[in-house]
């Protein structure tokens, strides 16, 4: 045993004078580190601090620094691979095979003409600015509106009325209520017998109710309050829910509030409405200057009728606006009308006109950015979608379709009559009336058409066709209708009478009875193969999406360097607050080279 103790330091130094053998072998052979300013580089390319500089820059300000807890290497690595993944697949050759593409031509013409109008209305926001006087002459003329009013905090006690009561029964619960009233009168504590006798929901706490100003309170409740001196107790007071006391708190007065602690609001609201004022009047002039004809229902809160995707419904000069457009737009935003939706496009395809002309140069910059910041999402689908292809065999991606065979289910379809009345009056019991009896009319089996002539000559009548459509697209396009539709649907029966929100804001009474009903259905593997597989490829329990990032770094020799990302790391926490970034000396801030929604006008 001491002979083999005696030989390990011998063994120690033949290791020790191994490695460094191999690791001097091995820096012989590995390329010499590059320029500290550099901070990945792969075959044929490089990412230096001052384009990752430039990228962190063009992100949203709250996205420029690590979140709470985020480590800030590991973050800014996140950023480095995406600068990579852009520049090896946004290649010249794959955004002319792109261009061929209708769908991303589409995509582009759309995203540039909110690009260039953005940057055309920026130039004029001098004119949008208010000065503190400005602002300070409306909260004097506005003074009353900004007003807080008087409000009151008090204990309230319910006796409620039992469902179905008789006047009698009600008659005794208000006597009961008399009763309590009284011995309050003679020293019981209010909120005692709040938490004793109440049926309020707050009765465990006293029945204390928080600040609440005149107008939150209806009817002789709100009169009543409103009359009470701070520690006073109401008389009974007799309401729909039951019988009721309320003994007052505090009394808290109306308020001006100081103008510093509103001016921001202020300012805001102002610039707003000036923007929304002139936003019409440059448009107009810009059309007029040069010879464009907008429609009459321009600003219009409706457009036209519903059409054909294909239905060109703006044409003036070069700008050609179709329906599709138009819904493809509204499809961010389903809150916006048809016709708002269409005054946007407008306007944007004007102002792009008018930067285009203004600012040739600055243009051409900004489409290109534009251009491969709407392909980068594309060539990453592509690229995935390749990798998931050769990855995958049928065998995999049916058993993946045979685990999630509830995800694969058709669109039910629906065809309807929809008829609707105006609220007669404003009185709903009445307007319930008539589509009851339509309704009650075509459960028994008489069809639309038969008893048509018994209800077309009902004031303010409508009948509309609802073609055969998917939920999906009724639940786009009529959203009105989308809660409704949610119920069993079943050939020839009609709904029951709903709310149907008007073009011109108001809101009818409607019914509709369903005239064709298509239930989904399984969907087979080779209908939805293509589905399957992007599914498959962006399934977190699939894994191919890291597989996917490695295997494009091998291919192409990606190496982070990461020594040098480590000092760009610290001198980033070092001269950076975390709500803002600076461009390095000498360098200008530009966008990111993956980012479709710079400003066209920026250098």
């Amino acid at each position: 045993m001491r002979r083999r103790h005696a030989e390990i330091p011998e063994l120690a130094r033949a290791f020790g004078a191994f490695l460094a053998a191999t690791l001097l072998a091995g820096a012989a052979c590995a390329p010499p580190p590059p320029s500290p300013e550099v901070l990945a580089t792969w075959t044929g390319g490089e990412i230096r601090a001052t384009e990752l500089d430039r990228y962190l820059l063009s992100l949203h300000p709250r996205q420029r620094s690590p979140g709470a807890g985020e480590e800030p290497g590991r973050w800014l690595r996140g950023h480095l691979d995406q600068i990579f993944q852009h520049q090896v697949l946004v290649t010249d050759e794959a955004l002319e095979a792109l261009d061929q593409d209708p769908a991303f031509r589409a995509a582009f013409e759309h995203r540039s003409r909110s690009a260039l109008a953005r940057s055309y209305l920026e130039q004029l926001n001098e004119t949008f600015e208010i000065t503190l006087d400005e602002a300070r002459a409306f909260y004097e003329e506005h003074r009353e509106s900004s007003r807080t009013p008087e409000r009151r905090s008090f204990y309230h006690l319910l006796l409620a009325f039992p469902a179905g009561a008789s006047p009698a029964e009600k008659a005794a619960v208000c006597a009961r209520a008399e009763e309590l009233r009284r011995e309050i009168a003679g020293g019981a504590s209010f909120e005692e017998m709040v938490r004793r006798q109440s049926d309020s929901s707050n009765a465990a706490s006293g029945g204390l109710v928080d600040p609440v100003a005149r107008h939150q309170i209806r009817g002789e409740a709100g009169e009543v309050l409103f009359r009470l001196s701070i520690g006073e107790t109401s008389e009974v007071v007799r309401t729909p829910a039951g019988c009721q006391l309320f003994h007052l708190r505090q009394i808290l007065p109306a308020l001006d509030p100081a103008f510093e602690t509103v001016a921001d609001r202020i300012i805001g609201a102002l610039v707003d409405q000036r923007r929304q004022d002139l936003y019409r009047q440059y448009l107009e002039e810009l059309a007029s200057a040069e010879g464009l004809t907008l429609p009459p229902e321009f600003f219009e809160p409706e457009g036209p009728s519903e059409g054909p995707p294909d239905q060109v419904v703006f044409e003036s000069g070069e700008i050609r606006i179709t329906r599709a457009d138009v819904e493809a737009t509204r499809a961010a935003n389903p809150a916006a009308s048809f016709g708002q939706t269409l005054t946007v496009l407008i306007g944007d395809a004007v102002f792009a006109r008018a930067f285009r002309r203004d600012h040739a140069e600055a243009t051409e910059r900004g489409l290109e950015r534009i251009r491969r910041g709407v392909a980068l999402p594309l060539l990453l689908r592509d690229s995935r979608l390749a990798y998931a292809e050769q990855e995958a065999g049928d065998e995999e991606l049916q058993d993946y379709y045979q685990r999630h065979r509830s995800r694969y289910l058709t669109d039910p379809q629906v065809e309807l009559a929809l008829i609707s009345w105006p609220l007669a009056g404003g009185d709903p019991v009445r307007a319930l009336r008539r589509p009851r009896e339509l309704g009650a009319v075509l459960g028994g089996g008489e069809t639309l058409d038969e008893a048509w002539p018994r209800f077309s000559e009902d004031a303010g009548i409508e009948r509309e066709a609802v073609p055969l459509a998917s939920l999906r697209h009724l639940a786009r396009a009529r959203p009105g209708l989308t809660s409704v539709l949610r119920s069993e649907l079943v050939e020839g029966t009609a709904s029951e009478p709903f709310p149907l929100p008007a073009p011109d804001g108001t809101v009818r009474v409607a019914i509709f009875q369903v005239l064709t009903y298509i239930p989904p259905r399984q969907a087979s593997f080779l209908e939805v193969r293509p589905r399957v597989l992007a599914e498959f490829a962006t399934d977190a329990e699939v894994g191919l999406g890291e597989r996917w990032q490695a295997d494009l770094e091998t291919r192409h020799g990606y190496r982070v360097w990461e020594e040098h990302l480590l000092d760009f790391s610290d001198q980033l926490v070092e001269r950076l607050a975390p709500e803002s970034l600076s461009p390095l000396p000498g360098e200008d801030a530009g966008p990111a080279p993956d980012s479709g929604e710079s400003e066209a006008g920026e250098d």
